[in-house]
């Protein structure tokens, strides 16, 4: 076992085996329960699987879930994955909406949740352990649990991570601190407090390029002074390629990004209807996912100036045609 191996798995604890049943706000686009073996393969369909064996971090089926499309995947040689960090008290359950707009692409998604049952996901340590090991197994798993959609696949041609609110802040440390790697990062209003412990101040050697979500607003006790745009500072400070695109609050929300949002301290808004209000979010999940697939088309292409312009959907606003969002230029143009 290697170095990295010992040292990824000394912080994973080991706790019974348990599960985590979904509770979605809407009907969701998954083809089958996360937790089903020798699924019937529906190609037009999304998967979530819950790893067991390698990379279960010891908490079942709850710690982290495996999103790809069949139909998408079954075709590719290489393809990219996101590990996305969930936020506080937060589970995967949360980000089915969001993974599947992402594996749609043809793109694997590995929502993880590295301290389950616990509330509090901004530890650095666990998360580079989880993610230094699905780094190590998530290939040959893919390929022993579902061998059709993953017959052709060979290499993981890129790897980005991120993270919702406080599990942002924890990815972020645990770059700048060098014990996990990655290619970029695509993160929704990652949190950071002057209160987390033993840190002072947000670290400013971000590594590598960066897309940060942020809002103009105090959301779901979020202060923007504290969200994503005090990480793409620090980011920038430091020289990488980076962008930023805000979001106005209301309509949208620090945690619009899921599917049941933090209630009771979140809504969505007041000022629209359910149905409205649905739609809004539906849109965001889709241009969540199309940011992180603007990274690796950069990526592949060498962040070439002007790399996030252009592709996010111009109609994310409330039926009033009020802007939700704004758009920065990042450093690389």
């Amino acid at each position: 076992m290697s170095v990295r191996e010992r040292e990824a798995e000394s912080v994973l604890v080991a706790p019974p085996p348990g599960r985590d049943t979904p509770k979605r706000r809407r009907s969701s686009r998954l083809a089958a329960s996360p937790f089903t073996r020798g699924l019937d393969p529906d190609s037009s369909r999304v998967y979530a699987k819950a790893p067991a064996g390698p990379f279960d971090f010891g908490h079942g089926t709850a710690g982290c879930w495996v999103f790809y499309s069949h139909a998408q995947i079954r075709t590719k040689t290489s393809t990219a994955v996101w590990i996305f960090v969930v936020g506080t008290n937060m589970s995967p359950s949360a980000y089915t909406e969001l993974a599947t707009a992402f594996a749609e692409s043809g793109n694997i998604m590995v929502v993880l949740d590295p301290s389950h049952r616990n509330p509090v996901k901004y530890q650095k340590g666990r998360f580079a352990g989880c993610a230094n090991l699905i780094k190590l197994h998530l290939l040959e798993w893919c390929q022993q649990q579902d061998p059709d959609s993953f017959r052709m696949l060979r290499t993981i041609e890129h790897w980005v991570v991120g993270g919702h609110s406080a599990g942002g802040y924890g990815v972020h440390e645990a770059l700048c601190d060098e014990i996990t790697n990655t290619d970029a990062v695509v993160s929704f209003d990652p949190f950071y407090s002057d209160s987390f412990p033993l840190k002072q101040s947000l670290s400013q050697n971000l590594p590598v390029p960066a897309f940060f979500w942020a809002f103009t607003a105090k959301s779901c006790g979020v202060d923007p002074s504290t969200g994503g745009s005090r990480f793409y500072s620090a980011s920038q400070a430091h020289g990488v390629p980076c962008a930023l695109l805000k979001l106005k609050s209301p309509p949208l929300t620090h945690c619009a990004v899921t599917n049941t949002g933090c209630a009771p301290v979140c809504k969505t808004t007041s000022r629209v209807s359910e149905d409205q209000a649905d739609a809004l979010i539906r849109m965001l999940h889709k241009d969540v996912a199309t940011s992180c697939l603007n990274v690796l088309q950069a990526l592949a292409q060498g962040m070439p100036r002007g790399w996030t312009s252009g592709r996010l959907q111009a109609g994310l606003h409330v039926p009033s045609s009020e802007e939700a969002f704004e758009s920065f230029a990042s450093s690389a143009s």
